[in-house]
């Protein structure tokens, strides 16, 4: 599956509608896209959103996650805060 951006934005806006925004970070929000697509493909065959995955020292991140996210927070429906 290819990388699929408007279902990468539907899963962070989900994500972020269930979680506390005090409880979700970077770093979480990287994971939960990780179970989620890894999930998918264990049970599926194909991931949600064909996102790539990097290994970094503290999990796995989302290489499109940030330019998405900036995408969200310009058009209004994402805040991020810190």
């Amino acid at each position: 599956m290819s990388f699929d951006k408007e279902k990468l934005k539907a899963v962070i806006l989900h994500v972020c509608a269930k979680c506390d925004p005090s409880n979700l970070g970077a770093i979480k929000l990287h994971k939960v896209l990780y179970f989620s697509d890894m999930l998918r493909y264990a049970n599926v065959g194909d991931s949600i959103t064909g996102s790539t995955y990097r290994k970094r020292p503290l999990g796995p991140t989302c290489e499109q996650l940030l330019g998405t996210l900036s995408e969200l927070q310009r058009v209004g429906a994402l805040e991020i805060t810190r």
